[in-house]
């Protein structure tokens, strides 16, 4: 899952070199490891799978509390400004 580092620093090993995170940075966690310090972390949605369920075909999307829209970009965009 994606997190974004809310305080402090964070280190961890990737793909076996040592990584470290400031506040503000985003990147992957594991469960293990989002279980372990979630108290730094806050779950990033990924829009672009959030935006598949108000997809209503023929490049419509149905944004609850906004307008229909027409094409998944702008999907995005109206669901990252609520």
């Amino acid at each position: 899952m994606k997190v974004k580092l809310l305080s402090g620093n964070h280190s961890c090993t990737r793909d076996g070199a040592r990584v470290r995170y400031l506040p503000g940075d985003v990147f992957e966690v594991d469960k293990s490891e989002y279980e372990a310090f979630k108290f730094k972390f806050e779950k990033v949605e990924n829009l672009e799978e959030k935006v598949k369920q108000y997809h209503k075909g023929g490049g419509y999307y149905d944004i609850p509390g906004a307008e229909t829209v027409k094409g998944k970009k702008k999907a995005i965009e109206v669901l990252k400004a609520k």
